[in-house]
């Protein structure tokens, strides 16, 4: 353990750089990728059940509604409209208007 106050010592060689292809591969679920090729190919907010039917149930309803939320919480895609489907609430997104 450092003393309170001390910093590690690191090697002074430049760090490594990122294989961000590979980053990009690892963590990116396949899902959000759909979504985003899906809604630019559309060009019109779409909802999960949309994406799920486009994908044919690759990812499953639940899943891509996941996905979207997750994106949505970080400002990649925006829930642009709501309406009422089958006793239910269905959201609809569209990718951010900056």
């Amino acid at each position: 353990m450092l003393p309170q106050g001390e910093r590690p010592t690191t090697d002074q060689s430049s760090p490594a750089r990122p294989d961000w292809p590979a980053l990009t591969e690892k963590y990116i679920h396949p899902a959000k990728i759909f979504i985003f090729e899906a809604i630019e190919w559309i060009g019109e907010p779409l909802s999960p059940r949309e994406l799920d039917e486009l994908s044919d149930g690759v990812f499953g309803l639940v899943g891509l509604a996941y996905h979207l939320r997750e994106l949505d919480k970080v400002g990649l895609m925006a829930m642009t409209d709501e309406a009422e489907a089958q006793g239910a609430r269905e959201h609809f997104y569209f990718l951010p208007s900056d």
